[in-house]
């Protein structure tokens, strides 16, 4: 969900940075690095718990 989130952020940055307003394109970047840290950390929690082969 994070990394869906991340990927989606990156349309609503494109968008303000195209209407010139660049603290709310810096604002969904900041939120976008968080839901990317925070799917990354998912990922390895994830990864360490599934049955090795």
């Amino acid at each position: 969900m994070s990394l869906r989130m991340a990927w989606k952020l990156e349309t609503y940055i494109a968008d303000a940075r195209r209407e010139g307003d660049e603290e709310l394109a810096d604002w969904f970047a900041g939120i976008q690095a968080h839901c990317h840290s925070t799917g990354e950390q998912g990922k390895q929690l994830l990864a360490e718990r599934l049955p090795k082969e």
